[in-house]
């Protein structure tokens, strides 16, 4: 199942890539995502994730996907779930 997923995601961004009449291989987007890290933080009793600077291509691609990067810094607690939320 991940597979066929991996694969429709790469099949629809090198759709949308050749649309906009870029030059970016999909490769080279793909080696630019996966130098993107996170990081958890502790701040005042408060757990934040950070991410490293887009590389290369990166930022082209998330906007002509017409999505929003990943924010430099998050609080994780706003996204824990509990057992009383399910």
């Amino acid at each position: 199942m991940v597979c066929f997923l991996a694969l429709v995601l790469e099949t629809a961004l090198q759709k949308r890539l050749k649309e906009l009449n870029t030059d970016i291989s999909y490769r080279k987007v793909f080696n630019d995502l996966s130098r993107l890290q996170a990081v958890k933080v502790s701040f005042d009793g408060q757990e934040y994730l950070t991410r490293t600077e887009l590389q290369g291509d990166a930022f082209s691609v998330f906007k002509a996907l017409k999505i929003r990067p990943p924010l430099h810094m998050q609080s994780v607690n706003a996204y824990k779930l509990t057992s009383s939320k399910w």
